[in-house]
């Protein structure tokens, strides 16, 4: 019911541009020095992919098409059909895989989301989610208007925006409506369309919600790739109600201060804030000892300021002078 439509993947930084010729995917796993890419190749890929050049995009010097052949059968012919792009050298060197619908398809997502658990530095920064309701159990687009002004998809105590495409003025819309819920450079956008409409189907009940979650201020966990269903159910009131019995998935925002880190680099942290706060009220009162250091002293003892670290918060100062 609820599928994966749509995956974006950055890897780790590579140490170094390459510029050779690439065959196959294995080609490529062998130059780009991303730890993790290999495994794509011999565990999430099956063999119906191949490589085929194409234009670079996104800033990277290198973009190659992931490519399958899709069996036709009324003309008993293959097809080549594009599932993805991957581009790499270039924009701080880290390799980045997109894959749309149809190459969502092909991938194992079981597998996937081990190897992406297991990788260094790998980041999921798009996903999206999509859940067909094909003879419309859930209501009609002017529900789904009506849901929204009655706050159901608000998120985090925010109502998102709204924008909508398509006719809006008759009752039937022929050709299909479209509703877009949140902001496409946010975390989480929600698409919500007349499918059937748009393969033609004049009176079709079929609509599609997609779900598009960015890794903005939010970090996109690898169980997503296994549980996308609890991601798009736990996005906001509305959602329930394609499964009203769920397990809550919630996203961690990212870390936006410094990393609090531990021994020697949390210290070397507070020293830089100490010296920013501490370190003009010495210079100060120096100034005013008419640079007496034993005077400096008393003060920072008064003042509670340990005096064996004076060195660090004050480094103009004489170490024997400050320990004396």
């Amino acid at each position: 019911m609820f599928k994966i439509d749509t995956l974006h993947i950055t890897f780790q930084l590579c140490p170094r541009d390459v510029d050779v010729e690439v065959k196959d995917l294995h080609d490529l796993c062998s130059i780009v020095p991303a730890p993790g890419l290999r495994p794509f190749a011999s565990n999430v890929f099956n063999d119906q992919v191949y490589l085929e050049q194409c234009k670079p995009l996104h800033g990277y010097a290198y973009g190659y098409a992931i490519v399958s052949k899709a069996w036709i059968e009324d003309t008993h012919t293959f097809k080549t059909v594009r599932c993805g792009s991957i581009f790499y050298g270039g924009n701080s060197n880290r390799p980045f895989l997109q894959f749309n619908g149809g190459g969502c398809k092909l991938l194992d997502f079981e597998k996937l989301a081990v190897v992406v658990e297991q990788m260094h530095k790998v980041r999921i920064t798009r996903c999206d989610i999509a859940v067909d309701d094909v003879e419309g159990k859930h209501g009609t687009m002017l529900d789904v208007v009506e849901a929204y002004k009655k706050r159901q998809f608000t998120r985090r105590g925010n109502q998102p925006s709204i924008s909508q495409v398509g006719d809006w003025i008759s009752d039937t819309a022929p050709k299909g409506r479209t509703l877009y819920i949140g902001a496409r450079t946010g975390t989480a956008m929600m698409r919500i369309y007349e499918k059937g409409k748009e393969l033609g189907i004049s009176v079709s009940p079929w609509i599609r919600y997609e779900l598009e979650l960015k890794a903005v201020d939010y970090v996109i966990p690898p169980s997503i790739l296994t549980t996308p269903d609890r991601f798009f159910l736990s996005l906001n009131a509305f959602n329930t109600r394609f499964k009203p019995d769920f397990e809550h998935a919630k996203l961690v925002k990212k870390q936006k201060l410094v990393d609090l880190l531990e021994g020697e680099a949390l210290w070397k942290h507070r020293v830089k804030y100490a010296k920013m706060q501490a370190g003009t009220v010495l210079f100060e009162q120096l100034a005013r000892e008419g640079g007496d250091i034993g005077s400096l002293v008393l003060f920072a003892k008064s003042s509670k300021i340990k005096v064996d670290r004076l060195d660090k918060v004050v480094p103009m100062f004489d170490n024997e002078q400050i320990k004396e």
